[in-house]
């Protein structure tokens, strides 16, 4: 597999990075690091954010993270070419050029006032442009990795560290894919991955079979079998409450201990919103990084769908 990381010299596109080096492969998979300079902006920033040293920043880091010798980890640094340039669309163009399956990007929500330390003073109701662009009009599953997520920043950390993956299903094959990809990133033998369905017996006599919560449920025991190693797998089947849908599947998430929620989505719809209602809700209101899985079959790998002794 391919991931790209974007890289612009803040924390969270560091942690972006560090969430990189937990799902990699790393005899198999190939990471680019990518960054977006502008000569004309840049000379006037502190020296963290210059391409230079965001290169060997990387380059330290990637042997902290003992990945440099075993994967292939590449450096790409790129100038805008004019002042109309957009760094949000050079993002999407570099991992469609390099085919990429996962686009993993840091987000600490709306920018509001920005300071120099690469932090946001405004709340968390919207994302990043970089981020927003990307979930919305990427080919490839998309990665936003949210500020204080918590993820280990080296390799002796990450060994102590369980990072929970909970899948939200419904019965639906694109809800499937998105608990496949999950599965996938997840680093098997270690990090536990939850399928959650949200129960509403009032109606299971006037939905199809797959959308029943007894099948959903009955599904997702078999799928642990076949996709996650013997006991790191789990099935919730939540009773409905009054809260909203995506609300009570982000507080779900938050109370178990996850930190990447996982949805699959059309993508664009024709209409204003790109992405399904829980999933836009996640993004900008959950505390969870979450994970976008693409209707498409770029979006979910064959790796996932048919050999899952791949993974």
């Amino acid at each position: 597999m391919t991931f790209v990381v974007g890289i612009d010299g803040s924390d969270i596109s560091w942690a972006a990075f560090h969430a990189a080096c937990r799902m990699i492969d790393r005899k198999k998979d190939t990471m680019w690091a990518y960054h977006v300079t502008n000569p004309g902006r840049y000379k006037d920033m502190p020296l963290n954010y210059q391409p230079d040293t965001l290169k060997n920043n990387f380059e330290s880091l990637s042997i902290r993270e003992e990945v440099s010798d075993c994967v292939n980890v590449n450096w790409m640094c790129e100038e805008k070419a004019s002042v109309d340039s957009k760094v949000r669309d050079m993002i999407c163009s570099f991992a469609h050029k390099k085919t990429a399956d996962v686009l993993i990007l840091g987000a600490y929500g709306t920018k509001g006032k920005q300071t120099w330390s690469g932090k946001s003073t405004g709340d968390r109701d919207k994302l990043g442009s970089a981020a927003y662009n990307a979930v919305h009009t990427s080919f490839c599953t998309c990665v936003i990795i949210k500020n204080d997520n918590g993820i280990a920043v080296n390799t002796e950390a990450a060994a102590k560290q369980h990072l929970k993956y909970m899948a939200c299903v419904d019965g639906s094959d694109l809800a499937h894919d998105g608990y496949k990809v999950a599965a996938g990133l997840a680093r098997r033998d270690f990090d536990p991955v939850v399928a959650c369905t949200l129960e509403t017996p009032q109606s299971i006599n006037h939905i199809p079979h797959c959308f029943r919560p007894d099948i959903i449920v009955e599904r997702y025991t078999e799928a642990n079998q076949m996709y996650v190693t013997p006991g790191m797998g789990e099935v919730l089947a939540i009773q409905r409450n009054r809260m909203s849908v995506p609300k009570q599947l982000c507080d779900v998430a938050d109370t178990s201990g996850a930190v990447f929620i996982a949805f699959g989505s059309q993508g664009l719809s024709g209409g204003k919103a790109a992405m399904g209602s829980v999933a836009n809700y996640a993004l900008k209101k959950g505390h969870c990084c979450v994970i976008i899985v693409k209707a498409n079959e770029h979006g979910c790998k064959q790796l996932f769908v048919n050999d899952p002794e791949e993974l």
